[in-house]
């Protein structure tokens, strides 16, 4: 069934509501992503009424020693926002997402997904309807080259994280090429990498146990980049010594030295593939599986190519074939629309029919010569971009190719090679404008992410018209569509821990078709199941992007926005940005509501004619001192211990984690876990000062006898037996630095602090990061 019929059926719903399809993907800069996902919204068009949300999540289980950031982990709370009730049908990138772990945690993360109808790309799992890639075809054609027409016996491998199916299916293809072609397959052949461009230890252990090694089948294009930098390290050029090939035909796979030998699997082509399932699922057809022929790409790292001879001269000249090379190349013009393919089809065939032909009749004239290279840089400066560059160079080459070998005329044979050189400089000279020009769209994407930046912080006010001017910035973006839901209250979710998200969340700002849009207080609550489609999106059918809005540990809520190009570069950029201005936004908030307060209290104050000077030098909560009290008594005992030409250690403290407890469990905890640092502080320091100057900050002044060394231990195990008794469900620890007074120094007593305050920042870098028991 084609893409119209599929069209035609779905549009039989044109007067209810959109049909909703989640993408979860996993980084939206990545080629593969951004191919993929425009391949599924080439199909899920306006015309068919499917709205497409999609939703990164980044790695599942990846380490943070694998690059992960600290907080990655919080994209994966969008998923849960995704309902039966909200979406119909989920595409996910299984493998992808969970590239860096094994099949049981992915699994564990499909089934976490409800009990929404789930669809798989590049992943296959026997209960799942899916779109791959054939990959097995074409790494077989590219192994089976290598063996029969280059006559290599010892290939190796550096593979991949062999917990997920595409990995495993890759070196399971290696494996079976060698068995049937009776060559040696051990174990000491194969490395597994962490399928980066950082691998090159792995690299390097293979090449050392392998050192007759003929060739090295690479996992994928990234791999290949780390081979190449061991192998030329040791003086090897790769495509002699040793042939490499790799898999994905990575955008800068064709322009390595050598280019890389690789299978092509079109990212494009599958997200279409992928489309045109989801359209067939949601018009009522049952859908199983559908694989996405990939093709081997034969290119200067396995040594010198073969050039294709196969055409005549007559052939060379015929339309019907011109138009058929266009189609192959310009895959992506065809793909647009009719007219639009017809147009650039009927001007390749008029461009390279002069050129050939000029070629082939053998006459030297300035004039038409350059009549044809005007006609081609015309022609390549709107087309090349939609080019499939190794397609278009080795077409070129074939012409010139075929000329060179079918004809022994010197003048014909001489014009070949100008008119290649010739359109080659006119090929390199668009690429290079096209470059030019892409930076300079560059710049102004950096320059309106600076002015994104800008704006974005110039509020003063905690409240919705924060959120207003926050999303209306956008604009600087050309993002016309966008909402912001933030929860009734932050919640603090740490990496592990089971997530429950509220049922409805506020609506607090919304773009609509370039328009901000009033959303009064009382409509603001908004229940889960209307969170993609509520009454003040715009009616069109939507391509959103949700992006989870976190500072650290603490979500504030989410932001859905238009999926467009600068979201694909800069989306965790984006994500960084507004989750720190609603951190922003929620502190100012809070800060108001302190000052409020304070003014409040300060009004009680005077109306009881109490004065601040007269407030006690006690903490009321601890029983310790106060800031005033500490400062007053510890100069005091440092004037006393330098007149007896004693030393004095100054201790700054600091409790770990307050804030968790506290919006944890409540402050009256935190209170609790306060008095108890006090308490234990007490009982090691009974021949100094102790204070609570502010929050969770104490500080402690005591003499010679203390060492900072065994001091920090006491401290340390002091906690330790408090934790050991306690029965709450958290630990109490704190983190100190300390500031030796000497017994001639002239330093005052907040110069003193600030320094131990400096070697607190340093223990916090080692603090004891346990909160729950």
């Amino acid at each position: 069934m084609d893409i119209h019929t599929l069209d035609r059926r779905v549009n039989k719903q044109e007067n209810g509501p959109h049909k909703k399809v989640a993408f979860l993907v996993a980084e939206l800069w990545h080629t593969f992503t951004r191919k993929t996902v425009e391949g599924v919204m080439h199909v899920l068009s306006d015309e068919n009424q499917v709205d497409l949300l999609v939703v990164p999540v980044k790695f599942i289980g990846r380490s943070k020693f694998e690059g992960a950031d600290k907080f990655e982990f919080q994209y994966q709370t969008s998923a849960a926002f995704l309902r039966r009730e909200n979406v119909d049908l989920l595409i996910v990138s299984a493998d992808t997402i969970g590239c860096m772990t094994d099949e049981a945690h992915i699994r564990g993360f499909l089934g976490s997904l409800k009990d929404i109808p789930v669809m798989l790309i590049a992943s296959d799992y026997d209960d799942y309807p899916s779109v791959n890639f054939k990959n097995q075809d074409g790494i077989r054609e590219g192994l089976e080259y290598l063996i029969e027409k280059e006559g290599v016996r010892k290939i190796c491998m550096l593979g991949g994280n062999d917990m997920t199916y595409d990995t495993r299916s890759r070196k399971a293809v290696w494996q079976q090429i060698l068995k049937e072609h009776g060559l040696i397959c051990t174990d000491d052949m194969y490395e597994p990498t962490n399928m980066q461009p950082t691998c090159r230890m792995e690299a390097t252990r293979l090449l050392d146990r392998n050192p007759d090694t003929e060739a090295v089948f690479c996992v994928n294009d990234n791999v290949a980049v780390a081979l190449y930098d061991v192998m030329r390290q040791r003086g090897m050029e790769p495509g002699k010594e040793i042939k490499v090939m790799g898999v994905d035909n990575a955008p800068n796979s064709a322009i390595m030295t050598p280019s890389l030998s690789t299978v092509d699997a079109d990212a494009y082509e599958l997200g279409k593939q992928t489309g045109l399932m989801a359209l067939a699922f949601l018009a009522g057809e049952k859908v199983g599986k559908k694989l996405v022929t990939a093709r081997f790409i034969l290119r200067d790292s396995f040594g010198k190519t073969e050039a294709d001879v196969s055409y005549s001269q007559s052939m060379m000249l015929e339309e019907a074939e011109l138009e058929r090379n266009f189609d192959e190349i310009f895959e992506q013009i065809v793909q647009l629309d009719m007219a639009t393919a017809a147009f650039f089809r009927k001007r390749f065939v008029e461009v390279m029919g002069h050129t050939i032909y000029y070629v082939l009749d053998g006459v030297h004239d300035k004039a038409v010569m350059q009549d044809i290279l005007t006609q081609a840089e015309h022609f390549f400066t709107y087309a090349l971009e939609y080019a499939d560059l190794d397609k278009l160079l080795s077409f070129l080459d074939t012409i010139h190719n075929n000329v060179m070998q079918s004809c022994d005329d010197p003048e014909i044979r001489s014009m070949s090679n100008e008119v290649r050189a010739a359109l080659m400089r006119k090929i390199t000279m668009v690429m290079s404008n096209n470059k030019l020009e892409q930076a300079a769209k560059n710049t102004d994407t950096i320059q309106s992410l600076k002015t994104l930046v800008h704006e974005s912080l110039g509020f003063t006010y905690g409240n919705d018209l924060s959120y207003r001017l926050m999303i209306s910035n956008l604009q600087w973006m050309g993002v016309k569509n966008a909402c912001v839901y933030i929860y009734d209250k932050p919640i603090v979710h740490m990496e592990y821990e089971a997530l429950e998200l509220p049922e409805a969340l506020r609506l607090k700002a919304v773009l609509r078709d370039g328009e901000l849009v009033d959303i009064p207080y009382a409509n603001q609550q908004m229940p889960v199941s209307r969170l993609f489609s509520n009454t003040y999106l715009t009616k069109k059918t939507q391509k959103l992007v949700m992006l989870p809005l976190f500072f650290g540990d603490t979500l504030y809520g989410v932001m859905l926005m238009d999926m467009m190009d600068m979201v694909f570069t800069n989306g965790d950029f984006l994500a960084n940005l507004m989750g720190s201005v609603v951190r922003m936004i929620d502190l100012l908030r809070e800060n108001n509501e302190i000052q409020k307060k304070l003014e409040e209290s300060v009004l009680l104050l005077r109306q009881n004619n109490i004065e601040l000077d007269q407030l006690s030098k006690k903490d009321v909560l601890t029983g310790t001192l106060n800031r005033r009290g500490f400062i007053e008594a510890a100069e005091k005992y440092i004037e006393e211990n330098q007149r007896e030409g004693k030393s004095c250690l100054v201790a700054y403290v600091d409790m770990n984690n307050l804030k968790v407890i506290n919006d944890r469990f409540g402050h009256e905890e935190g209170d609790f876990a306060l008095k108890a640092i006090g308490r234990v502080l007490g009982e090691i320091i009974t021949d100094g000062v102790i204070a609570r100057i502010g929050g969770d900050e104490y500080a402690f002044i005591c003499g010679p006898g203390h060492f900072r060394k065994q001091l920090a231990e006491q401290i340390r195990k002091g906690f330790e037996e408090f934790n050991q008794k306690s029965e709450k469900p958290y630990y109490v620890t704190v983190s100190c630095g300390f500031y030796r007074i000497g017994p001639k120094e002239s330093i005052s007593l907040s110069d003193a602090m600030a320094m131990a305050d400096s070697q607190l920042y340093v223990a916090k870098q080692n603090k004891d990061n346990r909160i729950l028991k």
